[in-house]
């Protein structure tokens, strides 16, 4: 997937978090504990993905859909669509029901949405028009312990947005991410489904 990455030298990224440790050692902060955590990740030779930017930079499709998705990674299918008619702010909504508007939890995640870079017959058409609905590439046991899928996420370039849930397909190269803080994700792992898991990903037929 090509989405820009934050990387470090490791023996930099350990220089900055002894120095974050030692702060931390004196009082607490959460911006520090925060970025702590960022440099033990790069210094464990892993990238970072700052999601808002990834978002605001991405292209779209011909009704103004992003060609990327994130979900929780435990959850099946996801639903795209603009936040309240609003034209800056758009939902990834991977619940099996309706959810309160005020839900903050890992179930939703909202990201920017950039109008300049859809086109100009996207921007005519109405935010129902716009919805779009795909499949959750699933995560093979060699990426991820299945009891840990809940408290990660995946992004992945969504090939086709499909108007309703039982037209999506799958689609090959994921993110496994976990959450750091704000728009801020640790990238876990990367991978290709096999045609052997896309086959089976393009099985869930049901509407959850």
């Amino acid at each position: 997937m090509n989405v820009a990455t934050i990387t470090m030298a490791p023996h930099k990224a350990r220089e900055k978090l002894e120095s974050y440790r030692e702060a931390l050692k004196r009082r607490a902060n959460d911006e520090y504990e925060a970025a702590a955590q960022g440099y033990e990740a790069l210094a464990a030779g892993k990238a970072l993905l700052d999601m808002d930017e990834v978002f605001r930079t991405c292209p779209y499709d011909s009704r103004g859909r992003p060609r990327i998705a994130i979900a929780r990674a435990d959850r099946r299918r996801v639903r795209f669509s603009l936040q309240d008619g609003g034209r800056t702010t758009a939902i990834l909504d991977a619940s099996t029901g309706s959810l309160p508007r005020t839900y903050v939890g890992s179930l939703v995640v909202r990201v920017p949405y950039n109008e300049e870079l859809i086109s100009e017959a996207a921007r005519k058409l109405d935010r129902w028009d716009r919805v779009g609905h795909a499949l959750v590439p699933m995560t093979p046991p060699d990426v991820a312990d299945r009891r840990i899928l809940k408290d990660c996420h995946v992004l992945w370039e969504v090939e086709q947005w499909a108007d309703r849930p039982v037209s999506s397909r799958p689609d090959r190269d994921p993110y496994l991410l976990r959450h750091l803080a704000g728009s801020l994700y640790v990238v876990e792992g990367a991978w290709d489904l096999t045609p052997l898991e896309r086959a089976i990903t393009n099985g869930r037929k049901e509407i959850e």
